[in-house]
């Protein structure tokens, strides 16, 4: 047996995707989302005002009568250099910070694209697991941890951050690397390599969509479990959420997005600490916001998309409770299905790279061997 069917990679080429039976009302949303360049903003800002509403209504609750919610123990932070070499890098007129760990410019390079909430710190099982052979970066975002913060809504356009990532690689001093993405970073990553083909040795999703095709097969149950998308559109009221009682809101919703026990107290609460840092929250805010308009560029009509061509591996964790894979993804997507592959972990959610390290760090190096 090889190590490819040992893993279970099934070729998108042999996968079948459900077919789209939607019900009359799920008809009429979908058909009124991909009516109109605006439609989908507007959709969501209706459910961002109702999100809105619940949210601010269960913290007026919660603070009636758990007082104490909002507190967490004082934790001291976890050795943050034991992961590999901090660096601040200029690239696109800003600086990124990012961690790296293995032979600079010597070993292939892995490059890490973390998701909301998080940064680098995410990936720091990879930082090690993958640096034997591999040079190892994991990076803040822009607008995440100490990375800069540019502080308006075009500064989160795909052709800046597209632009982030290509100089990075260059920045590092390579031509091309194996470029992975979790949530947020999945979406970037799937960008680059529509755009830079020939910077993208291998591409691997985690647990993330691609815009495209998670608005033409969208239907109400996944409008209201993406709804915080609408709410985030609003101004004041979602980073005030994000904030409030030392950011209970996206502390809670972070854990629950993972396996019991696999975030402990000292890594969650040092992500929690660097969404203090100043406007950190805001500009996590402009990627939705940038995401949900025209002006944004990370959703086109269909005669103007690009599809993905280097060699794709998604590792999808059956247990995420926002998205599928079959709601974010299609063969559409590819270039060739025969070089795009699906592996599922059923114990695994969202952040597959946290809730099984070791398996999704093996998978990995198996499929780019």
């Amino acid at each position: 047996m090889d190590e490819e069917n040992k893993f279970e990679f099934v070729a998108l080429k042999n996968y079948v995707f459900p077919s789209k039976n939607f019900s009359p009302v799920d008809a009429i949303l979908n058909s009124a989302l991909n009516s109109h360049r605006y439609m989908t903003s507007s959709v969501y800002l209706f459910t961002g005002v109702v999100t809105a509403f619940y949210y601010l209504s269960l913290g007026v609750i919660n603070t009636v009568f758990s007082p104490n919610k909002g507190e967490y123990k004082s934790f001291s932070d976890p050795d943050i250099t034991s992961f590999g070499k901090h660096e601040n890098l200029s690239v696109n007129g800003i600086s990124l910070h990012a961690v790296c760990n293995g032979r600079a410019k010597v070993a292939p390079l892995i490059l890490l694209l973390h998701g909301y909430p998080e940064n680098w710190f995410t990936w720091r099982d990879q930082l090690k697991l993958l640096s034997k052979d591999y040079y190892v970066v994991a990076v803040d975002l822009r607008g995440y941890g100490i990375s800069s913060k540019p502080l308006h809504k075009s500064a989160y356009s795909r052709t800046e951050i597209v632009r982030d990532i290509t100089e990075l690689i260059v920045e590092l001093g390579y031509d091309d690397c194996i470029l992975i993405g979790n949530d947020w970073g999945g979406i970037i990553a799937q960008a680059v390599a529509e755009d830079h083909p020939n910077m993208v040795k291998y591409l691997i999703l985690s647990n993330t969509l691609n815009p495209n095709v998670f608005r033409e097969k969208m239907t109400l149950s996944r409008l209201s479990s993406t709804s915080y998308m609408g709410m985030y559109q609003l101004p004041l009221i979602p980073n005030f959420l994000l904030l409030a009682s030392d950011s209970v809101f996206i502390f809670d919703l972070y854990k629950k997005l993972a396996n019991p026990g696999v975030i402990s107290e000292i890594d969650a609460n040092y992500m929690r600490k660097t969404l203090r840092i100043n406007h950190s929250t805001e500009c996590m805010l402009e990627y939705y916001r940038a995401l949900l308009s025209h002006e944004g560029g990370w959703t086109t009509t269909p005669d103007r998309r690009k599809k993905i061509s280097p060699k794709t591996l998604v590792i999808w964790g059956e247990k995420d409770e926002v998205i599928t894979f079959d709601s974010c993804f299609s063969k559409e997507c590819f270039e060739d299905p025969e070089s795009a592959f699906l592996f599922k972990l059923n114990d695994c959610g969202h952040f597959v790279h946290l809730d099984n390290p070791e398996l999704f760090s093996n998978a990995v190096l198996t499929f780019v061997k």
